[in-house]
């Protein structure tokens, strides 16, 4: 009996620390994407800004650029 309940053990142990390493990769490969979409929105947004400001400063007009853009009206005076 005590051999059977040492086996238990053993095995809801190896169990127990499969399941933490399987959830801690699937965790970390989740938060990677969530980070890289995030930063490459961010990318997007900065580009889109930047040019936004090229044009309006060209003298392109505010109507052109917040319909190409997808910016505010309101956020491209503010750059």
């Amino acid at each position: 009996m005590k051999d059977l309940m040492a086996e238990h053990e053993i095995g809801f142990a190896k169990g127990k620390k499969e399941g933490h390493a399987a959830g801690l990769a699937e965790g970390r490969a989740e938060g990677f994407a969530e980070g890289f979409i995030e930063s490459f929105a961010e990318g997007e947004l900065k580009k889109a800004r930047e040019i936004s400001k090229g044009l309006r400063d060209d003298g392109v007009s505010m109507e052109i650029i917040v319909r190409r853009s997808g910016l505010s009206e309101e956020e491209i005076r503010k750059l």
